[in-house]
């Protein structure tokens, strides 16, 4: 997708967690014996003289392995059949049925639907496989942010919404988060509290094409389900709870600590240091050894992807910066929703996942021109 950057993002966030408890515990231990995913690049969707995008927004798979892509700059969204080939547009910018001021996430459902969110104007709207729109929702949430949208297989939404925002010194807000629970006709039926950790930690995150970069804090980093529960765990060591109605299922694995490297220790010290400055709550501490992992995503088919810290390569890339430096790119384990094992990858440098379905991963990937290009790995079993 030939898209030029425009610039650099960065940005200081509040990284957020949960506690919620459950009575009983099934453990589930993971070790090295392990099957390791190969990425293989399987297609890539190009702008023609006659089709392209603006701006690439979020992305979704279909029934039968459509792509949908929202058009951040358009406020529209991109329907290619499962070889890329483009097959229509639609939506436009506006306030009325099947319009868009901003898409801040889009999910399909078993039987095809396509599913939107537009934060500013609070609305849920559900298309046809073919983009013809059938009806819309209202809720009442306006939140920013990274994930702030899901669905479930019974035809049912999650959002993510602020409940209270208060100032307590400096830059920083003490904030209340929660989802909202939506039912079919767009009833909201429960709210899903996201408590804070007492220990939390302020931390500042680059958003580089290869995904969010953290500043190594510790905390307790959560996540939600498609099927409607919460992953939860400590980024000090690789222990997750997956706490569902059931019970709470327990993920114990192995994994090798990660040191970091003097050149990285360099570059986040003048970050960290540069955002202090401004009069910005950080943690400028950095560690020896970095945490266990960054992130708890989950794919449409309810798979858990554990963003791993890993070793940083050295990059001449200008995707990152001109002159270069030690990065990370993107590397996840992969859990099914048992809390079993299914396999670990590390992507190209550049690459930002973005979901799965089946044996393909999703995203947009970052070339050396600055442009930008959807892309579909197929991820094959190393043995």
């Amino acid at each position: 997708m030939l898209q030029k950057l425009n610039s650099k993002i960065f940005a200081l966030i509040l990284l957020l967690s949960i506690t919620v408890s459950c009575k009983s515990k099934v453990e589930s231990e993971s070790t090295f014996e392990e099957r390791i995913f190969t990425p293989i690049e399987d297609l890539r969707i190009e702008d023609t003289d006659e089709h392209f995008i603006g701006k690439i927004g979020h992305i979704a798979i279909g029934m039968n392995n459509e792509i949908y892509i929202a058009d951040d700059a358009k406020l529209t969204i991109h329907m290619y059949d499962a070889e890329g080939h483009f097959l229509k547009e639609f939506g436009r910018e506006g306030r009325g049925p099947g319009e868009f001021l901003y898409i801040g996430g889009i999910k399909t459902f078993p039987d095809g639907r396509l599913a939107t969110w537009d934060q500013r104007n609070q609305r849920i709207s559900v298309f046809s496989f073919n983009g013809e729109f059938i009806t819309s929702h209202n809720v009442n949430s306006g939140l920013n942010g990274m994930e702030l949208f899901k669905v479930n297989p019974n035809g049912e939404f999650f959002v993510k919404r602020m409940l209270r925002a208060k100032r307590n010194g400096r830059n920083n807000a003490d904030i209340s988060m929660a989802w909202l629970h939506v039912s079919k006709d767009g009833q909201v039926t429960d709210t899903l509290h996201i408590l804070k950790d007492p220990n939390e930690n302020r931390g500042f995150v680059y958003f580089s094409p290869s995904g969010p970069s953290f500043s190594f804090i510790e905390l307790t980093i959560s996540a939600l389900s498609p099927f409607g529960y919460f992953i939860v765990g400590r980024n000090t060591d690789y222990k997750l709870e997956l706490r569902k109605s059931s019970g709470t299922v327990t993920i114990s694995h192995d994994y090798i600590p990660v040191k970091l490297k003097p050149e990285e220790e360099t570059r986040w010290k003048r970050s960290l240091n540069r955002v202090a400055a401004q009069g910005n709550d950080v943690d400028t501490s950095i560690p020896d050894t970095k945490p266990v992992y960054k992130q708890i995503l989950t794919d449409s088919e309810g798979r858990i992807w554990i963003h791993r810290y890993t070793e940083a390569d050295y990059s001449e890339s200008p995707i990152y910066t001109e002159e270069g430096g030690w990065w990370e790119a993107a590397a996840f384990d992969i859990f099914l929703d048992d809390g079993s094992f299914h396999g670990s990858v590390k992507f190209p440098h550049g690459f930002n996942f973005t979901d799965a379905k089946g044996n393909f991963a999703y995203g947009v990937l970052t070339t050396d021109d600055l442009a930008e290009h959807v892309v579909r790995y197929k991820l094959t079993p190393n043995r």
